[in-house]
């Protein structure tokens, strides 16, 4: 039987459609819009928010690899049919997630902005988005909702 049948269908969408359509967007932001990738931790009117060739260096980095889980998870995840090769992928992007948000934390905590009330809503609202995909992956890599044989359960 195909493992896209064995996984449930909210797994299937988050790790093949939503994910690669973020992680794309990570690209976009990484090569064409910078300021709007570093925004969640350094506001564009902060001394810091000023994209320098050094940022650059950096952004390009990440949207490289930002571009290659896109593919993995386009790719892989949709030809394979061992549940091992989702739950290492998806334990690996959770080290992404962890320090995803970690440095978000940290550059506000620099500013002297860590708190909800001097959070702005592009800080906010990223935060929460990381947290919630953090969320699932943990929960896929936990086998919750996966049933109890092997972590797979037949999707209706």
């Amino acid at each position: 039987m195909a493992l896209r049948n064995q996984i449930p269908a909210f797994y299937w969408y988050s790790f093949t459609i939503i994910d690669p359509l973020l992680s794309l967007s990570a690209v976009y932001m990484s090569y064409f819009q910078p300021s709007l990738y570093l925004d969640p931790g350094f506001s564009s009117t902060s001394p810091h928010g000023t994209i320098t060739p050094s940022h650059a260096f950096l952004m390009h980095q990440f949207g490289g690899a930002f571009a290659a889980w896109a593919f993995m998870m386009l790719t892989m995840l949709r030809e394979t049919n061992d549940m091992r090769v989702w739950t290492r992928f998806q334990t690996a992007l959770t080290f992404t997630d962890v320090a995803v948000l970690y440095s978000q934390v940290r550059a506000l905590e620099a500013q002297g902005r860590l708190g909800w009330g001097t959070l702005r809503w592009e800080e906010s609202s990223n935060a929460v988005m990381v947290a919630v995909i953090l969320a699932v992956r943990v929960s896929f890599v936990a086998g919750i909702g996966l049933g109890s044989k092997g972590g797979i359960k037949k999707r209706d």
